[in-house]
């Protein structure tokens, strides 16, 4: 589903690089709504939540291998619970029965309600868009099929995206990984996106860089992009 290039340090996702089965018309609206709502980062950051509250913040020895399962069936629980997606691919699980849905999972999951309700507020003001979904003027956004088929499209999207980040970025031994996005078909405009490795996450290096002062920040950020050259 995601197309993906490995250039020297970095992924390039040029062009289409998102093969969805939508008009041309509303791949537009995705790819510019894509960068504006980040839902992959919200799918970024439950790998993050389960390292953290799961079993660092309780002292449990943990692998790789049994975080990265224990994300996707979170993940699937979040796209079934509020996005309304039913999404079961992942046959290699060895326990496949739910996670235990802890207060922290709850309150994060939170945080892709308030995201769902913000498209869709700003889709009721948009007559653009809402022409372009078919949706008629009157038609209530909040209830529309189709409104809800188009927002399934960005979540489901976002949550591939960022599933392939961890399992690229698995062995990974930088705390960050760089892509650069293309984000727009027409004038192929592209933004560089940095996200934390799974190293990155184990180490805490969120917590450590936001520590940082101003001019540590600019450090590790040409160290970043200085790997780009």
């Amino acid at each position: 589903m995601i197309l993906k290039k490995k250039q020297d340090n970095y992924y390039c996702l040029e062009g289409d690089w998102c093969h969805l089965d939508l008009p041309n018309n509303q791949k537009k609206y995705f790819y510019d709504l894509f960068p504006k709502f980040r839902i992959d980062a919200f799918f970024n950051g439950v790998y993050n939540l389960i390292i953290k509250y799961k079993f660092q913040n309780k002292g449990l020895v943990y692998s790789r291998k049994e975080v990265l399962n224990y994300y996707y069936l979170v993940c699937q629980k979040y796209l079934k619970d509020i996005a309304f997606i039913f999404y079961d691919p992942f046959e290699d699980i060895s326990d496949s029965t739910l996670p235990d849905w802890e207060n922290y999972f709850v309150n994060y999951g939170k945080e892709l309600k308030a995201i769902i309700d913000t498209f869709l507020d700003v889709l009721n003001y948009d007559s653009d868009l809402k022409i372009s979904l078919n949706i008629d003027e009157n038609e209530n956004v909040y209830t529309s099929q189709k409104a809800h088929t188009f927002l399934q499209s960005l979540v489901i999207a976002s949550f591939h995206l960022a599933k392939k980040r961890i399992e690229d970025e698995f062995n990974n031994q930088n705390f960050f990984g760089v892509e650069i996005l293309n984000t727009n078909q027409d004038n192929g405009k592209k933004e560089l996106v940095l996200y934390m490795t799974p190293l990155g996450m184990e180490q805490k290096f969120e917590e450590h860089f936001r520590g940082m002062d101003k001019e540590l920040h600019s450090v590790e950020f040409n160290k970043i992009l200085s790997s780009l050259n």
